[in-house]
Parts: C-alpha cells; sequence; structure tokens
C-alpha cells in the first residue's frame, strides 16, 4: 500500500524503492498506472509548477527513464504553482493556479500531452477541488464551478459567489475541505441514446447505449461507469412471450452489436466487461489501487452490476422473469455465462456456453471447442490474483 510519510515526516521515503525519493504536495492516480506528483520538491529543487511520474505500473520507481515512462514537465509558471491532481483514467487534470491543464497519454517521448484546457480560471483553494462521475467542482476567483474535462461553467447565482468571497478570508485556504456523499443507489442504467454502429446488416429493432455509475459495493473504486448495449426487437411489445437475455462480449469487445442470434422476442442486454477482465463475476478489490492483492479478497463487482441492469429491464420492457437466460461464446464470454448463470439458480432460466443465448436449443447452432492455452489463465489471474502471490 502507498504510505506517505514516516513517522510525519512528510516525505514518500517508506514507499519510494528508486534513487530519486521526491516530496510533493499533491498527488493522484493517472490511467490506473502511473502515480502523478505535483508542487515538486526533490533533488531537482523546489519546482510548485511542475509534476512527475512513476514508471509505468511500478508507483515505487520514480527514476526518470524512456524505457520505464517515468518522466516529468514543467508546466508554465504564469499560471502559478500546481494546486491539485486529479486522477483519470482516460486522462489526467492538473489545476494550477490561474489555469486548468489536461494530460493525454501519448506514449514516449514526451509520455503525457500537458494541454491547457482552461485558461481564465485555476483555484486559489487547492482542497476546494473534489470530483464525482465526469465532474469536477471547484472554487475559482469567480465562484463556485464545475469542469467536465473540457469546459468550466458556474454552479449558481453569482450573487452566492460575492456572497462566500465577501466573508470569506483566503488566509483559511489551508482549512477548507470538499467532499462528496456518495450513496449506492439501484444501479440502474441511464440512457446515452442510440448507438453508434457501423453494420453491412442488421436485425429489425432499436440498438441503445446506456451507462451504468456504480457506487461501492458494485465496484471497487468511486465514481465509475459501465457501458451497455440493449437491443430491442421492433415487434417486441406485440411478441406473445416478452424474454430477456444477458449476452456477455467475445475478446473483440462488441457489446453494442453482439454476434448472437437476435429473436424478435427477446430483449438482449450486453454488458461491457471493462476496464476489468471479470469472466462474469468480478475482481479484486485492490485492482487499479496502489494496495496489495494481500490485503482484500475478489469480488462479485460485475455480477452484482449485471443483477442491478436486469431488475431494471424487467420492469423497463414488461419481460416474463421466468424466461430470462444468458450466453456467450469463447474463452472470455462461454466462461462469464456460466460463472454468472449458474450461480443463479431460480433466477436465470437457461445458460448457453457455446454459440448464442437462444432459449430456444432447436434454434441453436453447436460450436466447435479450442484450446486456449494458458492466456485466459493467466488473464484471469490479472483480475483475481493468486493465493500463493507474495506482493
Amino acid at each position: 500500500s502507498l504510505t506517505i510519510g514516516g513517522g510525519g515526516s512528510g516525505n514518500f521515503a517508506n514507499h519510494f524503492t528508486s534513487t530519486d525519493k521526491p516530496n510533493a504536495k499533491y498527488i493522484g492516480v493517472w490511467n490506473r498506472q502511473f502515480l502523478v506528483l505535483g508542487n515538486l520538491n526533490d533533488e531537482v529543487g523546489t519546482e510548485p509548477n511542475s509534476c512527475r511520474w512513476s514508471a509505468l505500473g511500478n508507483s515505487t520507481d520514480m527514476d526518470e527513464d524512456q524505457t520505464t515512462l517515468a518522466d516529468r514537465n514543467i508546466l508554465n509558471d504564469e499560471y502559478g504553482a500546481v494546486q491539485r491532481i486529479v486522477p483519470g483514467v482516460e486522462y489526467g487534470i492538473v489545476f494550477q493556479e490561474r489555469a486548468i491543464q489536461r494530460a493525454d497519454f501519448v506514449n514516449i517521448p514526451a509520455i503525457f500531452d500537458f494541454n491547457v484546457v482552461d485558461r481564465m480560471r485555476g483555484t486559489p483553494i487547492p482542497r476546494s477541488v473534489t470530483w464525482y462521475g465526469r465532474w469536477i467542482y471547484y472554487i475559482a476567483e469567480e465562484g463556485f464551478m464545475r469542469f467536465d474535462g473540457a469546459n468550466s461553467e458556474p454552479l449558481g447565482d453569482s450573487k452566492v459567489d460575492r456572497n462566500f468571497w465577501a466573508q470569506f478570508d483566503i488566509a483559511n485556504a489551508v482549512n477548507v475541505s470538499a467532499a462528496i456523499d456518495e450513496k449506492p443507489g439501484a444501479g440502474e442504467p441511464v440512457l446515452q441514446g442510440a448507438a453508434d454502429v457501423t453494420v453491412f446488416f442488421d436485425y429489425p429493432g432499436r440498438r441503445l447505449q446506456y451507462v451504468q455509475w456504480a457506487a461501492q459495493g458494485m465496484a471497487n473504486l468511486p465514481n465509475q461507469y459501465y457501458n451497455w448495449g440493449v437491443y430491442v426487437p421492433r415487434d417486441y411489445e406485440v411478441a406473445k412471450v416478452k424474454r430477456l437475455s444477458v449476452t456477455f462480449h467475445d475478446s473483440q469487445q462488441r457489446f453494442l452489436r453482439p454476434p448472437w442470434f437476435h429473436r424478435g422476442d427477446t430483449v438482449l442486454l450486453s454488458p461491457h466487461d471493462f476496464p476489468f477482465k471479470s469472466f462474469g463475476y468480478g475482481y479484486h478489490e485492490a485492482l487499479g489501487t496502489l494496495r496489495s492483492f494481500k490485503q482484500g479478497s475478489v469480488r462479485p463487482y460485475f455480477g452484482r452490476r449485471v443483477d442491478a441492469v436486469v431488475d431494471w429491464a424487467l420492469k423497463k420492457f414488461g419481460a416474463d422473469a421466468t424466461r430470462v437466460s444468458c450466453g456467450g461464446s469463447g474463452y472470455w464470454a462461454g466462461t462469464a455465462a456460466l460463472q454468472y448463470g449458474l450461480r443463479r439458480f431460480g433466477r436465470i432460466a437457461y445458460v448457453m456456453a457455446d454459440r448464442h443465448p437462444d432459449p430456444d436449443p432447436r434454434q441453436t447452432v453447436p460450436g466447435k471447442g479450442r484450446r486456449r492455452g494458458r492466456l485466459p489463465r493467466l488473464i484471469m489471474d490479472a483480475s483475481w490474483g493468486k493465493p500463493d502471490w507474495a506482493c
């Protein structure tokens, strides 16, 4: 696990094993693979407008090296000191006193490409910055704001902002703390619109894309979202029997248009098993964090998310709860179908771990098995860990 400071000394000596052991005011994790430091005090000296990141996948190594991707970037001091490092998967965000910068991973030689996305405002109050989902909330010189990775917008009436600054003493900025209370919900997905897929042939009906926001219990990290594809047949409303089926995608991750037989009486739900391959169950609670696999255990996050969407879909589409099936083909999707379906006796009526999750076996085409060697086992180990791992 990451321990900052030894006995309150305020340094990283207890964590870093590299030659360089820099100190910094702010810390974050980008792309789930890089430990990022901001507002540095290291062997180069004090650099309040600088950022530095660890080797890829190794937070203990801060020695700058193109082969490990560990490096640093000195930001334009015109925008002031680094005030906050915001964690991110697709990109990272750096708050300075008078600007907000976005860092996109581009690999060598630059590693991260830094661009000013808001040069009109940053924050004079570092601890006012907090985040939930895609939104980052902060206090700028003009008042309370939120930022979506590209643009900032005010949260309320400017009268509230003026009243706040009239009463707030900037000398007390170190005492400001921002937090968002995340309460687990039902896990119902949110419609994003028609799925953006290009196909030469498609079944008649609607393909929709949904996003499921997951709090603790359905994910091991806060503020996580997961994509879903939903197919509704054209004549579903007039079907004598309304069915529901969960289709797990293959290694090509075709969840928006799963390569399965589409029945006219069945709504297909297709979860995107990403970024952690769960194989229909879940993954280790330390995955994507700086914790060791010795800390915690494998949790059924993925299965819980699928349960929530199935419950929602039964109500949304009026499907028969006794006619819910699931399936998938191959080492990934087939394993997911077995892991998910066979654990839900009385809830999943039919499991197909071969071709397509068709509740009518007469329409099922048997497939030929293939040996996959050790690859699936290695992929599973990456998500679940192994009891004998001493790390």
